[in-house]
């Protein structure tokens, strides 16, 4: 009811069948000089950029930057040029800000180059003639699992026989994110269950999980389900939000599994001891055995992206709130 796992395995399959085409656009972009890039999009499109900001930095030899459309077309247009590439993500292709700032920064510099994950068929933006090319994001807005692999194959030091050997890894992913889903279902309902949707949920997570908790947070928690939720970075918590924790305050702390591991295990050992029943998230759940720590950078975030769609699915069934049910997006002039 929660997870289809059946829908989830095809899902991941289609995902798994766009690599190949990643790895074109990856040497077609070899192809041509790029001396910056800038990921962009909305809502959930930042977020995932937001998660594999680190392998970014260790993948890509050029600057870059994460920023929102708007920030892109006004702050950073006077510094696109021929030589730069924009990644930009989106689920349907009609998002208006993405559609009017690159339509803006392609009537200025018509030779940069814009690649584009985007989720549905025949959209607005794939129609226009904006982007060079198109990455077929399944299922979502900026598909974590082609991201990845986008960034394993821009980078340096990965020969053939290295990225042969890792995408047989991705391969055998799919099944070890189910298991490890349905390992936490359970507890996952059972704090559903028993929380109180009037209070403030806080959530607690860091490094490269971070994009997908504040995704959580604002998008599924806040502007679908209407309950108030805070995203608190780890590494913040001792600055403030710990003074409001007692045993009526809501907590879910995310750890991860290797990166800031320790920093969210500090967090996990104050709620305990002062929140009453805590959700804890903990990524080792996740028995990723023969994934190597690069692949982890993102398969992590993309189990954690859809841990978070099943624990969503739980508050609906609580609820009767679904994306069917928004008062404002898409509904109002805004």
């Amino acid at each position: 009811m929660y997870l289809n796992s059946e829908e989830f395995l095809s899902n991941f399959q289609k995902a798994i069948n766009e690599l190949d085409h990643v790895t074109q656009v990856a040497e077609d972009l070899k192809k041509h000089e790029v001396k910056q890039i800038f990921f962009t999009g909305c809502g959930g499109a930042f977020t995932k950029f937001v998660d594999l900001k680190p392998l970014m930095f260790k993948s890509l030899s050029v600057p870059f930057l994460i920023v929102s459309p708007e920030e892109l077309s006004t702050s950073y247009l006077r510094e696109i040029d021929a030589e730069t590439l924009i990644i930009a993500g989106t689920k349907t292709g009609e998002t208006k800000e993405l559609i009017s700032a690159l339509n803006k920064i392609k009537n200025i510099q018509t030779e940069c180059r814009i690649i584009s994950f985007i989720g549905d068929d025949g959209s607005t933006l794939e129609g226009q003639g904006l982007i060079s090319d198109r990455i077929r994001s399944i299922d979502t807005d900026v598909n974590l699992i082609e991201l990845g692999w986008l960034l394993q194959n821009l980078t340096s030091h990965n020969s053939l026989e290295e990225l042969t050997n890792k995408k047989e890894q991705l391969v055998k992913a799919g099944a070890q994110i189910v298991e490890g889903i349905e390992a936490l279902i359970p507890k996952s309902l059972g704090k559903v269950n028993n929380t109180n949707l009037d209070e403030l949920q806080m959530w607690v997570g860091s490094g490269r999980l971070w994009g997908e908790v504040c995704c959580y947070a604002n998008y599924l928690m806040e502007e679908i389900q209407r309950i108030k939720a805070q995203a608190v970075h780890s590494n913040e918590f001792f600055h403030g939000p710990f003074e409001i924790i007692d045993e009526h305050q809501s907590v879910n702390v995310v750890v991860n599994s290797d990166s800031n591991r320790e920093h969210d295990l500090r967090v996990v050992d104050f709620v305990k001891n002062f929140a009453k029943d805590p959700l804890i998230i903990d990524m080792n759940s996740f028995k990723f055995e023969g994934l190597d720590e690069e692949m982890k950078s993102f398969v992590e975030s993309y189990a954690l992206n859809h841990y978070f769609d099943t624990l969503y699915n739980m508050y609906s069934v609580k609820t009767g709130r679904t994306a069917a049910t928004r008062r404002y997006y898409r509904l109002l002039n805004y």
